[in-house]
């Protein structure tokens, strides 16, 4: 809003709603402060979720309730501040379990994990075996259908460490690390290229050095090309930037772009910046300036619908959803993950991205800068896989799936129920103790 007064008023409603949220977050988990009873609870946790320094309350009736209700709201609800990393879901990665994500995404999976945890607490082994048995049943049995066909992809690793600022040797580093990966490439016949977030130095459309090299690749591989830069507007008398995937054919004219949605908070811009007065807006805590894209879509090129996710779009249930309900019939993650330096930051990233695959029911090719890079089909399983710090290329021939998963068609509902259930009864819940 253009008005101050309205703005600060905005500001001042946000903090309040925060600060009720965040007393009542901490009412519903008062129950933690029984050492004794959550001791015993954490002991018969330790076969179903065998994940540290995790916190539940000490009644059983009221775990399966907090622990999907806390990990939406964190997750989703936030919306700007959302931040779906480290969910009880992800913990059955990898096993026959994780296609239940296609009935209600990853959200669903928690629940599952902590239903199923307290049932057994409670030694109600009928339900526990009965919940089990068609866990695995769905597992092993449900598919996302036959692919409607496949696509030959190179999926590019040049292993290029980040900057903080420019470097002038970045440029001869790119260079050399394309013409590499190009030679290597020669004579393969491909359908697409894929290239990383941040795959050149610079703003694309401002640097003859980027296209320059944008074309040397599509001219070498006779090929199309997806690949992330920045970009930059000019919009009343100011330069408004954009973290951008573009897709650019053989004579190097780009097809189509998308702009990141989902921007890192206090990294790329301040949560809610459009909503902020031009004074909090202005602050310098060290963020950037890029500004959200107009929506989720996908990028089509001869039958290929491409849902884009940048960066850790890929940790959002939502992005990967609204993009197969607008036609695309694989997805992609472009990253830059050397921020994360040798830590687990990246194969944790890499993890969380790939029960984007079983919910949505799509295919999902990975090209991170510096790894992991990889293609996952549908079932979630690692089709090809590229390691940290590792400088090559990745050829597969990508499936291609048009059915859509019950998440995709019905979405949260089974998440939002538990979520305005636990709303519900949980003050209710606490009053009975």
């Amino acid at each position: 809003p253009e008005n101050p007064v309205v703005s600060i008023i905005i500001v001042v409603i946000t903090v309040v709603i925060a600060v009720a949220l965040l007393s009542y977050v901490n009412a519903i988990t008062k129950p933690l402060r029984d050492k004794y009873q959550h001791e015993k609870l954490m002991s018969s946790l330790t076969v179903a979720c065998p994940l540290k320094g995790l916190t539940f309350p000490s009644k059983p009736e009221t775990l399966k309730w907090n622990g999907t209700t806390w990990e939406f709201f964190k997750g989703r609800v936030l919306l700007d501040l959302a931040y779906p990393w480290g969910l009880l879901g992800v913990s059955l990665l990898k096993t026959p379990l994780l296609k239940l994500a296609s009935i209600g995404g990853v959200y669903f999976l928690s629940f599952f994990v902590v239903f199923l945890s307290s049932v057994l607490y409670l030694r109600w082994w009928r339900l526990a075996a009965l919940s089990l048995f068609l866990g695995l049943f769905w597992g092993l049995f449900y598919s996302p259908g036959k692919p409607s066909g496949h696509v030959r992809v190179a999926v590019l690793q040049p292993n290029v460490l980040p900057r903080f600022r420019f470097d002038p040797k970045e440029w001869r580093e790119v260079e050399r690390a394309y013409s590499q990966l190009l030679e290597e490439l020669k004579g393969e016949e491909l359908d697409l290229v894929v290239a990383p977030e941040s795959a050149f130095p610079g703003i694309h459309e401002h640097s003859d050095r980027s296209k320059g090299i944008v074309l040397k690749i599509v001219k070498t591989l006779k090929a199309p090309l997806l690949f992330g830069s920045a970009a930059a507007e000019r919009r009343g008398g100011r330069y408004v930037f954009y973290n951008r995937a573009y897709l650019v054919d053989t004579s190097g004219r780009v097809l189509g772009s998308y702009d990141k949605v989902q921007i890192v908070p206090f990294g790329e811009n301040l949560p809610f910046y459009e909503h902020l007065p031009e004074f909090l807006r202005e602050l310098d805590l060290g963020q950037g300036k890029y500004h959200r894209g107009g929506g989720f879509y996908p990028l089509k090129l001869n039958g290929l619908a491409l849902g884009v996710m940048i960066c850790y779009e890929s940790i959002f249930p939502h992005i990967g959803r609204e993009t197969v309900l607008k036609g695309a019939n694989v997805l992609v993650n472009i990253t830059s993950d050397g921020w994360f330096g040798r830590s687990l930051g990246p194969v944790e990233h890499y993890h969380l991205g790939m029960v984007r695959t079983v919910e949505s029911g799509r295919a999902m090719i990975r090209a991170a800068k510096t790894g992991i890079s990889a293609v996952v089909d549908a079932d979630g399983r690692p089709l090809k896989e590229l390691g940290l710090y590792e400088r090559g290329y990745i050829l597969v021939d990508v499936p291609l799936y048009t059915a859509q998963t019950p998440f995709v068609r019905f979405g949260y509902i089974f998440t939002w129920v538990v979520f305005f259930t636990a709303l519900t009864l949980q003050p209710l819940l606490l009053l009975k103790r």
